[in-house]
This record gives structure tokens, C-alpha cells and sequence, in this order.
């Protein structure tokens, strides 16, 4: 049961790239908003559903699939509304080089330590995704604002996606998925730290 309401709320951890991109649409810009979450998320959904392939769990597939395809939209309509497009177009190509070089080996030199080494790799990469939206805490913390540089909603589906998926790993004993859910929900908590300090900070500010 614990499997099917993770995949539940990875699905809407996914969604709530759709309100961003909605906000974007209605701004006709994506302003200053960090791209990183959304090319992490790429890589680590392509990642995870090529081990989802080899080691046959379904439900990996399935929401890695959804996972894919919907931040695949976003960025799609992230860089049609970026104001720096020639920047953002660097930083797509980067990433498909990185999802092709590991895919083309995966592929081309597949042995009995395949799986064990994909899984190190989407287990740094999952980490890397969860610390994605910190990318700008620098700048956070400059400017002492969190407005548009972090987002509330993928917050708090990321804080509740990585506890339910490190329970998930560990009841099925992979410390591939535990290790960097665990490692994301400690990074989620600081991503609220950051959140609710600087939009206090803010807030204060205005008035």
C-alpha cells in the first residue's frame, strides 16, 4: 500500500510544476526564477526510469514516465517565457549531454555491475535534485527575500515526497532510493527555513 500513495504524491510533487509555469504564462516572463529544479528533475526521472527498466518495478516506471513528460512541458514553456534564453538554452544542452553520456553507457556496456552503479549515480543525482532549488540561497540570503527564487508549493510536496519515498526504500531494502529521499527531506526542511524567514523578512520590509 505504502508504494501506491508514494507514487500518489510523487505525481503531485510533478504537478506543481504546472502552477509555476501557470504563473510564468500569466507573468509573460519567468523573471529570475532558477531553471536548475527543473533540468535536476529531467535528468533524475530519465535516470530513474532506465533503472526502472532494468530492475522491472512498475510503479518506478510509471511515475518516473509521468515525471518526464511533465517537466519536459515546463521547460518547454520555462524557455519560451525566459528572458534569457540564450542561457537557458546552454544549460538544456548541458543536460542532455549528461542524460546521453550515462544512457549510451548503461546501453553499450551493460554488465552484472550496471545496476549497482546506475543506482549510485541516480542516488547522487536525486540528491542533487532535491538541492537543486538551494542554487539560489546565496542570493537569498543577499537580498534577504525568497520572492520568486523558491517555491512554496514544490516545497512542500518535496518535504513529503522524499520521507514517503525513504520509507519506501526502505522497506524494500534499496539504500539507492533511501539514501537520497533521506537526504532531500533534511534538504526540504532547510528549503522551508529559507522560504519562511525571507518572505517574513519581506513582508516586514513593505510595511
Amino acid at each position: 500500500m505504502l508504494e501506491p500513495v508514494t507514487v500518489l504524491f510523487t505525481f503531485g510533487l510533478f504537478l506543481t510544476y504546472f502552477i509555476d509555469a501557470q504563473k510564468y504564462r500569466l507573468q509573460r516572463s519567468t523573471g529570475n526564477a532558477n531553471i536548475l529544479p527543473l533540468l535536476a528533475t529531467i535528468t533524475n526521472t530519465t535516470l530513474w526510469l532506465k533503472y526502472a527498466l532494468l530492475v522491472k518495478n512498475s510503479n518506478l516506471l510509471f511515475i518516473n514516465t509521468a515525471g518526464l513528460i511533465i517537466a519536459t512541458l515546463c521547460l518547454i514553456n520555462f524557455h519560451s517565457l525566459s528572458p534569457f534564453k540564450a542561457k537557458v538554452e546552454n544549460q538544456i544542452i548541458y543536460m542532455l549531454f549528461i542524460n546521453c553520456t550515462i544512457l549510451t553507457w548503461v546501453n553499450y556496456f551493460y554488465n552484472e555491475n550496471t545496476i549497482s552503479i546506475l543506482g549510485s549515480i541516480n542516488a547522487i543525482v536525486g540528491i542533487l535534485t532535491s538541492a537543486a532549488p538551494l542554487s539560489t540561497a546565496a542570493q537569498i540570503i543577499k537580498t534577504k527575500s525568497s520572492n520568486g527564487l523558491l517555491s512554496l508549493p514544490l516545497t512542500v510536496m518535496s518535504l513529503i515526497v522524499c520521507f514517503l519515498w525513504t520509507a519506501v526504500g526502505i522497506s524494500l531494502n534499496d539504500h539507492y532510493i533511501t539514501i537520497p529521499n533521506l537526504a532531500g527531506s533534511i534538504l526540504a526542511i532547510f528549503q522551508f527555513a529559507l522560504y519562511f524567514l525571507y518572505s517574513q523578512s519581506t513582508s516586514h520590509s513593505k510595511a
